[in-house]
């Protein structure tokens, strides 16, 4: 989705999202944005080096980390964007909804972080929730909130509430305009249950557990997948490799069809879609499965519309993290929670403005169409057939 930027340099984006705050909240978020953006870093230190201001570095770095506890500067900077950008999303544009964590390996001293689950695992205490725009047709993305939380703060109640919070909040602000992308390849099937359970929304969600009705009776959802007739066939293109120098592109044939189905506990109309593929060596492979509500006919496109939608989530979910790791989000070095969390606004914010001036998706590891490189393919393109015709 583009949004009409109001303002064509950091700086004056800076400027804007800065008016209306006293003076010393006003440089200072001026200085966060530009010297965020100038040093693709959220490091202190690296940022105060960027402004270069005319006293000692370090007294930069103490005046920021000082005005990082203003902890209503992230509500007002995120509130100021995602207004502004919610008045450009339609009914029919996309809302990817991400979860992933917040990595800070040796972080014993961080305000609510568990230091145990930095050494034993993973599943780290700080998580971070994203809801990215998209239009049809376009490479152009929008995302329109970041917010972050820790699953030991003494107001957490569960990762499934705050991406309830975020998604109502976004809704809220676009006038309930937009439709949900969920996958749980990004987001825990709980949360997309719960989010789904809403009579209102408009989705389509990738789930792989559960159970689901068919025909009044109580289906999993992998018996569903292997009855489910897939009258409508088609290729799709996927990168396979990691890196540049390894990869390799696949063409897989796709069969696909649907079923009406409705959650448990709800007389809501729904869809099943259900997606098959196999290689061209007829190897089967892992089938996946749509639940939407906005399958209103059986036709081929409609069908096709589906599993381009969640092409879609694979994609921008991999744009919009890897956009965000090139700023080095784990090299932050302040203790305090508040301060953190008004961090990571202010870094959503640069990558608002980057992401409307010069980003794109920068991902397109499936598609529904050869996609775009030098990769190695075990398929010939149109171009490359007509020459080998040819000879």
């Amino acid at each position: 989705m583009k949004v009409p930027l109001r303002y064509k340099t950091i700086e004056d984006f800076a400027a804007w999202l800065s008016e209306g705050n006293h003076k010393p909240s006003a440089k200072f978020l001026r200085d966060m944005i530009v010297g965020i953006q100038s040093a693709r870093s959220v490091n202190l230190t690296e940022i105060a080096a960027v402004l270069n201001e005319d006293i000692n570095q370090h007294a930069t770095q103490k005046r920021l980390s000082r005005n990082l506890i203003r902890k209503e500067l992230a509500d007002a900077v995120a509130d100021q964007i995602l207004n502004h950008a919610a008045e450009y999303v339609t009914t029919s544009t996309t809302l990817v909804v991400i979860s992933h964590s917040l990595e800070k390996p040796k972080s014993r001293m961080m305000q609510y972080q568990d230091a145990s689950s930095c050494f034993t695992h993973a599943d780290y205490s700080f998580r971070i929730c994203e809801i990215v725009a998209h239009d049809t047709d376009t490479d152009f993305y929008a995302p329109l909130l970041s917010v972050l939380w820790s699953r030991n703060a003494p107001d957490y109640v569960s990762d499934t509430d705050e991406i309830r919070k975020a998604v109502e909040r976004v809704f809220t602000a676009t006038n309930g305009r937009g439709v949900l992308a969920l996958s749980s390849d990004f987001l825990p099937e709980k949360s997309i249950y719960e989010l789904i359970q809403n009579q209102n929304s408009r989705f389509t969600a990738r789930i792989v557990n559960g159970h689901l009705i068919y025909h009044r009776q109580t289906h999993t959802i992998d018996d569903l997948i292997e009855h489910c007739d897939t009258p409508y066939g088609g290729t799709m293109f996927k990168l396979r490799g990691e890196d540049s120098d390894s990869t390799n592109e696949n063409l897989l044939f796709m069969q696909y069809g649907s079923v009406p189905i409705r959650l448990p506990d709800s007389q809501r109309p729904l869809k099943l879609v259900v997606l098959k593929t196999t290689n061209q060596s007829g190897k089967a492979g892992k089938a996946m499965a749509l639940v939407t509500s906005e399958l209103k006919n059986r036709s081929r496109q409609a069908h096709t519309d589906h599993i381009a939608t969640q092409f879609l989530v694979w994609n921008l979910s991999e744009s919009i993290l890897e956009q965000k790791r090139n700023f080095s989000p784990d090299g932050f070095r302040v203790l305090n929670y508040e301060r953190l969390q008004l961090l990571m606004t202010l870094l959503h914010a640069v990558i608002f403005f980057d992401a409307q001036t010069t980003g794109h998706l920068s991902n397109h590891g499936v598609s529904l169409q050869p996609i775009p490189g030098d990769y190695v393919r075990d398929f010939l393109l149109p171009g490359e057939a007509e020459v080998l015709h040819r000879k």
